[in-house]
């Protein structure tokens, strides 16, 4: 705190505006990165959530279809049989249904069969299984075909959620999928497809976020630099004009310390500091007319001629010319003020300077004290001869 009283008026100007830019463009920064933070997480909430729909809605799509595929195999394969006047077995069924699954397949994912029993009739990954009864397979403490049978008996299909474990990863996820009931049979059809395979769109549209994000970051970042810079040049612009008249201003207080009253402040700006400087020049006048001239009669008085006979001397210097000083005395004057009042003496006193600065040259500088005038001039050597006729005129 105490480097700071110290500092110039500039150096604090531009400090403090320079702080508090600094500190503002730093809040600003930290709000825009803070939201941008907080879009993130919540953009990715809603993107998983957005996506983990969007799979269901393709599972069910791909369910609903294989299972009426199959329905009308299923049938169509019966009424074949019907007409071969030939009986199918239950065996039969299972392995035709089994074997049209297989030999549709799609890249990325698979269907698997299960009757209404926990049966495996097609499983494409793990053939093996096939014939198995996996009603009370568990995984993580859950039935997994009961709650499939379950969905499949209270509504004929729907969405479901479960553990499994990922062949690619070989770890135990999430697996998204839909079941469904194949009409005219005891079994069902499902597919679904694991949690990691749509976190890796997740991912991705994340980074494409974080990369718009450090974008903007960086632009945010440029145009502050920029915009610092220009704070920057203003003011100092600014500072370097307010310390430039402040300056003047101290400058201008120790010359009329220093009793040169006839200076005058010139800044004719229309700002405050023209306004001040105005001011500071009437107050220097009225200085000046209350120490140069009698209150009385507002004629010069003795400092004014001190001062004029001092700058004379100055430049008598160079001019090697020869000063002469005159005291001219009034008589009577108190006879004046006492019959007639100090009113009527100060009118005489003012009429004689009037008269006395009519008849004498320009350069005679004449200066009131009590009932005396006092005057002088300065002229070249000659001049001394002539002193005599200029006394009586």
């Amino acid at each position: 705190m105490k480097l700071f009283k110290n500092l110039s008026i500039k150096n604090k100007i531009m400090l403090g505006i320079g702080l508090t830019f600094i500190l503002s463009m730093f809040f600003l920064l930290g709000i825009v990165i803070y939201q941008f933070n907080d879009l993130s997480a919540e953009n990715q909430s809603l993107i998983e959530k957005e996506l983990l729909e969007r799979k269901y809605d393709k599972y069910q799509t791909l369910v609903e279809k294989r299972a009426e595929i199959l329905s009308k195999s299923y049938h169509l394969y019966l009424e074949e049989k019907a007409a071969e006047d030939k009986s199918v077995t239950e065996s039969e069924i299972r392995n035709t249904i089994s074997e049209l699954n297989q030999s549709q397949t799609v890249s990325d994912m698979y269907y698997f069969i299960y009757d209404l029993e926990g049966e495996t009739i097609s499983l494409p990954p793990t053939p093996e299984l096939e014939g198995t009864n996996r009603k009370n397979l568990e995984v993580e403490g859950r039935k997994l075909l009961k709650e499939m049978i379950t969905v499949i008996k209270k509504n004929g299909g729907g969405r479901i959620s479960y553990p499994y474990m990922n062949p690619i990863t070989n770890e135990v996820e999430t697996k998204y999928g839909y079941v469904k009931k194949i009409e005219g049979t005891e079994m069902f059809v499902g597919a679904g497809g694991y949690q990691s395979s749509y976190y890796n769109i997740v991912d991705q549209l994340l980074t494409e976020i974080y990369e718009i994000r450090n974008k903007t970051i960086y632009l945010l970042l440029i145009s502050f630099i920029v915009i610092m810079v220009v704070i920057f040049l203003i003011i100092y612009d600014i500072s370097r004009y307010i310390n430039l008249n402040f300056k003047r201003l101290l400058s201008s207080f120790k010359r009329v310390e220093k009793g040169q009253l006839n200076y005058r402040l010139d800044i004719k700006s229309q700002d405050e500091f023209g306004s001040l400087a105005a001011g500071f020049n009437q107050m220097i006048g009225r200085i000046k007319k209350l120490t140069y001239n009698d209150p009385l009669t507002g004629l010069p008085n003795l400092n004014f001629l001190e001062s004029q006979l001092v700058e004379t001397l100055q430049k008598n210097e160079i001019k090697a010319e020869n000063i002469y000083l005159f005291t001219l005395i009034t008589e009577n004057l108190t006879l004046v003020n006492s019959n007639y009042g100090y009113q009527k003496g100060n009118e005489i006193l003012q009429e004689l300077f009037q008269r006395l600065n009519k008849s004498l040259s320009e350069d005679t500088t004449i200066a009131r004290k009590n009932d005396e005038f006092i005057f002088y001039l300065y002229r070249k050597l000659c001049f001394c001869r002539n002193v005599d006729n200029f006394v009586e005129r």
